[in-house]
Order: structure tokens, then C-alpha cells, then sequence
């Protein structure tokens, strides 16, 4: 097949452009060739990115003309309505919750709760009508929701729409998308042979944004007993509230700020860590940490909410604990801290589930079979 994936953004920022980096090389060793449509570059690895494609482009009547694409496969773009009336195979990956909220997180402004309903008069109501833009005079932008309604309808024209867990499947069906397909993110699998932490080390790995709660994380340690540490790798632009939020508790001797690091060091960091965490606010679309945990036979604490329940099974791969409950979570991390034997036998149970249920080259078997139609 001859695929061009649609993206705004070349480079590493986030899990869609990590998903990216993941099933490209595997869809290309497979004999078929694989262009990119991008709108600008992301601020790290922009050009390491691009080799990943046998082609790249940023105009799109360019790219159709000298790619002659079999199929469009789309992740994330601003509008899917200018590529309706092309006649290829139209293929839609929806990996975050723009599409079914106006504000994009899908958890309330005034109190940090996940959205149960479908996108209509309530979003009203939570002031899904602005939106943050640094650009405008005010900071702010107005987002109409008639718009938005008329986006969610065109996606009823597109030959196929994937998703990664069961709760976004269900979401895009309460959003009237009733023929969304689960079709999970994936990794490449590597053998680590399993290795106990040497000591109680706490690890977490993603953005440092308001939706991925590590404020929440923050609240949880404090006060935990015990001769622990912790290390949060990623960035963004909650560090400098969370740089604060450290000194405020007296976690400074105990929680490393890392920053990005690179994938050697990522490495290293998984193998110091007895557990990792994912304390999401928001409602996570899947959570591909928890696979790359997984992979490093590392037991998760993380929140019920979104896809998480998917991949992580309470009391086998790890702990999962009720959504938002900052003392819960604290609770069931001491616990596993106290455990290291349980800790490696979750571990263990992660790596063999992920084998099983998340392989690498299955995955890549059902993909294929969706964008060929």
C-alpha cells in the first residue's frame, strides 16, 4: 500500500507522534511505502522524525500528486473536511479527546472531574466556548460550537475510525460514531530480562501538564513514609507550578525533576524504578507508558479512569485506585513500596500480559487490515 499519514506535527511531543515513530518502520519493512503530510516541525527531532518516512510534505495537493496515496490515514489534524471528497481509502485515528470536547480535556474546568456526557448545551456550561491562545490580545479564543458539531458529523463520511481503548470507543459512540474499532497503541517489545530496584524508587513518565495530574502524584507523596524517592521525566508547561508545589510540601531531597531525557536514559531510569505511576486527571485516551512499564516488567499505580483499566489489571499488573483520589493513590503506592517481592511478581504478570495481548506484530497484522480495507 501506498499510505500517507496526515499529522500536525513532525518530531517528538506526544504519544500520537510516539505512536507514529512506533508503527511506521514496522508498516515500511512490511514493502509498503509511507509519506507524511505535517504542518510545522515539534521542537525535538523534528528531522530525525522525518527519516522515519520514505517521503514528506507540507502542501497537500504536493503530496497527492507526486505520492499518488492509496490510502489517507489521519491523526491529528485541525479538520478532517478537507480531505472528504478525495477518492482514496480515508482512515481516521482518534487519539485524544478534541473531536468529542470543545475544551479538549474532557474533565470540568471548575473542579477537575472527568465529563460523562456527550458533547452538547452543557459544554456551554463549563465555558467550552474559550480557549487558551497566547497569540490573542486577551489570551483567549472564542471556539464555536456549531463548528464542532459539524466536525463530529463529517467523520460519519470516513471509510474507517480507530481508537485505542474501550472508553474512547464508547465516547465516540455516545458522540453518534458508533463504527469506531479498537485497535490499541503499541511498541516495539524488547527483551529486559526482569530486574528487582535496587531501591524504593517512584518513576513517572509524560508531560508535565495540568491533565496528566502529577500535581496529584505530588499530594500523594507528601507525608509518605519511608526512605523513598521519586523521579518525574517529561516536560511542560506545568513545571514551574509543580517546581513550587515541591518546595511547598518539603519534597525537594525526595522528587527529581529530570526533564526530557533520551532514550538511553529513559532506560536507565525504568530499570532504578521499583513502580511507576500514571495519575491522570484527565480521562487517558490509552496510556502508552503503561505499556513501556509493562515492557520493563514494572508493576503501574494508576487511576481508574479512560483507557488505563484496558492494560492495567488491578492486583496482577499492578494497582489501580478510584480516579482523582490523591490519598488512595499514596495508600496503594506505600503498599507496593513495602513489597518489593510484590512489586517483582506484578512486574513479571505485566511483561507476560503485554506479550499476550499487546504483541507487537498482531497489532501490526490488524492494522494493516484496516487500512487495506
Amino acid at each position: 500500500m501506498r499510505i500517507l499519514v496526515v499529522n500536525e506535527y513532525a518530531g517528538k511531543l506526544g504519544g500520537v507522534e510516539q505512536y507514529l515513530a512506533n508503527i511506521v518502520p514496522a508498516l515500511r519493512q512490511r514493502g509498503h511505502q509511507v509519506a507524511l503530510l505535517y504542518e510545522r516541525l515539534a521542537p525535538r527531532e523534528g528531522p530525525e522524525f522525518l527519516g522515519l518516512f520514505d517521503h514528506h510534505y507540507q502542501d497537500l495537493d504536493a503530496a497527492l500528486a507526486d505520492f499518488e496515496a492509496e490510502v489517507l490515514f489521519l491523526h491529528r489534524v485541525s479538520t478532517i473536511r478537507p480531505y472528504l471528497e478525495l477518492a482514496q481509502r480515508r482512515v481516521r485515528y482518534v487519539h485524544d479527546h478534541d473531536l468529542c470536547c470543545p475544551r479538549r480535556h474532557k474533565y470540568y474546568v471548575w473542579n477537575g472531574q472527568a465529563c460523562q456526557h456527550k458533547a452538547d448545551w452543557r459544554c456551554w456550561l463549563d465555558l467550552a466556548f474559550v480557549r487558551r491562545d497566547r497569540a490573542r490580545p486577551l489570551g483567549l479564543a472564542w471556539v464555536s460550537l456549531a463548528d464542532h458539531q459539524q466536525e463530529l458529523k463529517a467523520h460519519q463520511k470516513l471509510d474507517a475510525l480507530l481508537v485505542g481503548s474501550r472508553a474512547m470507543q464508547n465516547e465516540l459512540a455516545m458522540n453518534g460514531l458508533t463504527r469506531a474499532q479498537v485497535v490499541p497503541p503499541l511498541i516495539p517489545l524488547e527483551e529486559h530480562a526482569p530486574a528487582p530496584a535496587s531501591q524504593p524508587r517512584i518513576l513517572y513518565v509524560g508531560q508535565l501538564i495540568r491533565g496528566k495530574g502529577v500535581d496529584l502524584l505530588l499530594s500523594a507523596l507528601e507525608g509518605l513514609p519511608g526512605e523513598w524517592s521519586a523521579c518525574l521525566v517529561g516536560d511542560g508547561n506545568a513545571r514551574p507550578a509543580l517546581e513550587k508545589q515541591i518546595l511547598r510540601k518539603g519534597l525537594t531531597e525526595r522528587v527529581q525533576l529530570a526533564g526530557w531525557v533520551s532514550a538511553e536514559e529513559l532506560h536507565q531510569h525504568y530499570q532504578e524504578a521499583q513502580l511507576v505511576v500514571v495519575p491522570s486527571r484527565w480521562p487517558e485516551p490509552f496510556g502508552m507508558v503503561g505499556l513501556e512499564a509493562m515492557n520493563w516488567s514494572k508493576p503501574v499505580v494508576g487511576f481508574d479512569i479512560g483507557g488505563i483499566p484496558d492494560w492495567l489489571e488491578h492486583g496482577k499488573t499492578g494497582w489501580l485506585v478510584p480516579a482523582g483520589d490523591c490519598r488512595a493513590l499514596g495508600a496503594a503506592i506505600q503498599h507496593l513500596l513495602e513489597r518489593p517481592e510484590l512489586c517483582q511478581q506484578l512486574g513479571q504478570q505485566a511483561q507476560i500480559r503485554l506479550r499476550e495481548s499487546f504483541g507487537f506484530d498482531p497489532m501490526i497484522t490488524r492494522l494493516e487490515g484496516v487500512l487495506r480495507g
